[in-house]
């Protein structure tokens, strides 16, 4: 028995009793992954057990495979769980094109597979519910790691890291908290997107065949369209956020901005049978925000010196101007890679749900 669902997790917690433990970070994978938030419970033969996997730090070369198996072991019966394959890029297109991210191991258990994207945030939520072979009535139960990085697939001869230890499994008797969430007087939702639309040179109209611009389009309509058509909800606005990147003079940028901003925001709303006061539009004329993130991310030789620059306060024309004079080398990926990455549009649909009955809750 297995579930996705963290609903069990949400148990008081009494002195001494096998449940709700919650390990301090716990290391595996030459400590480039960490496992925190670990939660427990365990009820005559089944146990639940779920944890986050933080891979921030995790750094996989294209052909790189980490198998990452966590184990239940007590008086000497282990117990594997569902495992997580974390792929580099070409594991990952060699496992889809094998056919193999949906396949099952040996014990039945279907893996967690998730592409690591090296230089980016990146968390996994993992949750199972076992049923053990036996009842559980040692002393402790130990969940453990067992990492494999060789490929080897050899549980037995695996480094294993400790997650946690419930004590007293025994003694453990369920009190379920139910928390009734606070009435709302009025429920406000939004649903928010990104997208990056072409122009041609100092043009502000919408092209609609212009390179990717038919995709990035259709996903501002499906967003709109999937609150549009759940009849429980009311649109209460529509708002399009336009941002330039740094390159250019700022008077240009700010212009372009706002007036690519607002023909954006009249293409959506020629298309649908809705209030046109419901629409609006604003912009940023350069995203140096977005600037700043995308260059702590990035390989860049001198991406803490050209940080420090976009941090100054110089005018925005003199730190685009500093920066390319200083580190010529570094702005040519800048141009190529970051600057085109910071004009996008910001999409956000706010709407309001209805009141729910208690029985329309239920269903």
């Amino acid at each position: 028995m297995k579930t996705n669902s963290l609903t069990r997790i949400f148990l008081t917690c009494f002195m001494g009793a096998a449940t709700c433990s919650s390990a301090m970070a716990q290391t595996v994978a030459s400590g480039a992954v960490t496992i925190d938030n670990v939660q427990t419970n365990v009820e005559n033969k089944r146990v639940d057990v779920a944890f986050r996997l933080n891979l921030n730090n995790l750094k996989l070369k294209a052909e790189q495979q980490l198998i990452l198996t966590p184990l239940l072991a007590a008086d000497g019966d282990t117990t594997a769980l569902q495992p997580i394959i974390i792929n580099g890029r070409s594991q990952q297109i060699r496992m889809q094109r094998a056919g193999k991210l949906d396949a099952k191991n040996m014990e039945g258990e279907q893996p967690i597979v998730v592409l690591r994207k090296n230089g980016t945030e990146q968390s996994i939520i993992y949750s199972q519910s076992v049923e053990r072979m036996r009842p559980v009535e040692a002393d402790q139960l130990q969940v453990l790691a067992a990492q494999d990085l060789c490929g080897c697939g050899d549980l037995k001869n695996q480094d294993r890291t400790l997650i946690t230890t419930i004590d007293n499994l025994g003694a453990w008797m369920p009190a379920l908290a139910f928390v009734k969430p606070a009435a709302e007087a009025r429920k406000q939702r939004a649903e928010k997107g990104e997208a990056y639309l072409s122009f041609r040179v100092n043009k502000t109209d919408i092209v609609v065949d212009l390179f990717d611009n038919s995709r990035e389009l259709a996903k501002i309509t499906k967003t709109i369209d999937l609150v549009r058509e759940d009849k429980n909800v009311q649109i209460t606005g529509i708002n399009i956020h336009g941002f330039a990147s740094p390159d250019g003079p700022y008077a240009n940028n700010e212009r372009l901005a706002r007036e690519r901003a607002a023909s954006l925001k009249n293409y959506v709303a020629n298309l649908y049978p809705i209030n046109a006061k419901l629409f609006s539009s604003n912009s940023t004329p350069e995203d140096w925000n977005g600037f700043r993130r995308k260059v702590q991310q990035s390989n860049l030789a001198n991406k803490e010196e050209i940080i420090k620059i976009s941090n100054s306060s110089l005018a925005p024309d003199d730190k685009d101007k500093r920066i390319r004079q200083l580190y010529p080398h570094d702005y040519a990926v800048i141009m190529s890679d970051i600057y085109p990455r910071l004009r996008h549009s910001d999409y956000t649909v706010s709407y309001t749900v209805r009141p729910f009955s208690v029985e329309e809750a239920k269903q």
